[in-house]
């Protein structure tokens, strides 16, 4: 696995252990995530300032971020911050090693929580310590998504989190292509496209 864009471009990055759950996102289906994002102005064009009010600074949030692909890809390309939330231990160890190894550490927090065990969800995202959020990526285990209770879960995440967002800000969801993605309160969207088994889907605030 490596960062395909940014300054960090062609940098490697630790993988996870086990892709059974989640496969990795290949090169090609992270270019055209990024680059939509990039219109979509969660994240800036290159050489051009942060979009969003002068001064603030630009947030992004990596839910289920496994070893830190998405986040990282999101710091390479101008965030300034990226929160990762994960519960498994193995995958944080592995997403610290990433910060470390590219020098990001301190524009990263590291969280250890499982975000669907929350009830009701708002009770952990106002626990956020970095906000305004701009970016929003959710990248759960595609078992996840196939659950119509663990969807009806994420979809409230979603719903809370946008209270937590800039207006203009972008929520993508990523998963099986046969999986049908939810509709979430606050967010218009979904805007879906295919990729081959993967699927993005794009929430717009």
């Amino acid at each position: 696995m490596r960062i395909i864009g940014g300054t960090h471009r062609r940098r490697p990055i630790l993988g996870p252990l086990d892709e059974k759950t989640t496969r990795p996102i290949t090169d090609r289906v992270k270019e055209a995530a990024f680059s939509r994002l990039i219109q979509a102005r969660a994240l800036p064009f290159a050489d051009e300032p942060p979009p969003g009010e002068p001064g603030v600074p630009l947030i992004a949030l990596d839910v289920f971020c496994g070893t830190g692909s998405l986040g990282l890809e999101a710091l390479s390309r101008g965030a300034d911050h990226c929160v990762f939330v994960d519960r498994d231990r193995t995958a944080r160890r592995l997403l610290e090693k990433n910060l470390d190894d590219l020098d990001l550490a301190d524009r990263a927090t590291v969280l250890g929580v499982d975000v669907l065990a929350f009830e009701p969800p708002d009770l952990w995202v106002r626990s956020l310590p970095e906000t305004p959020v701009r970016l929003v990526m959710l990248d759960p285990p595609y078992a996840l998504l196939r659950d119509e209770q663990a969807t009806s879960k994420i979809a409230a995440l979603g719903a809370a989190l946008a209270d937590a967002c800039v207006h203009g800000a972008v929520l993508m969801l990523r998963g099986e292509t046969e999986a049908e993605a939810p509709a979430i309160e606050g967010w218009e969207g979904p805007d879906s496209r295919a990729y081959g088994a993967m699927s993005l889907h794009w929430y717009y605030r």
